[in-house]
């Protein structure tokens, strides 16, 4: 069985140095020790109620985060979504430029090789003419030099 606490305290303490005498001794909290303790509890308690208001701070920083990341999110998508569209009808823009490009060399084409039949289609009518007007020279000449030469007397076979 236990002894109790008044048992306890009338034995005496052997323990104790030599020379220490536990009438000098308050075994009770002065009113300042009891004021520590009171404010070392309130301390904790506030500690304890600034640990709870911070989690719960913590929780409503974790759901404002998550909405902020969702918003920023679906931003960026349609950030994304208007570039992907533009990027689109500029490639749009750029087909038909390309379209509008080819055209023009087709165009442009054409036109150079009828300006090349036209040029060709001159140079041989000039080079016809050329073979007729020389056709005649040497007539002319052939003729101018018969006639010169019958004067002379030097063609025989023809009478003059």
């Amino acid at each position: 069985m236990r002894k109790s606490f008044t048992d306890m305290r009338s034995r005496p303490i052997f323990v104790l140095p030599p020379g220490c005498n536990l009438s000098d001794m308050d075994f009770f909290p002065s009113p300042e020790e009891k004021a520590a303790v009171k404010a070392a509890a309130k301390h904790r308690k506030h500690a304890k109620v600034c640990l709870i208001n911070l989690a719960a701070l913590k929780k409503t920083w974790a759901k404002e985060d998550a909405a902020s990341d969702r918003l920023r999110e679906q931003r960026r998508q349609k950030h994304i979504e208007t570039i992907l569209a533009a990027a689109e009808l500029d490639r749009q823009w750029i087909e038909q430029y390309r379209a509008w490009e080819q055209e023009i060399d087709r165009r442009r084409n054409f036109y150079l090789s009828e300006h090349q039949k036209e040029a060709t289609a001159i140079h041989a009518a000039q080079l016809k003419k050329l073979a007729t007007i020389l056709d005649d020279i040497r007539k002319t000449d052939c003729r101018l030099e018969r006639k010169e030469l019958t004067k002379r007397g030097v063609v025989r076979g023809r009478k003059s």
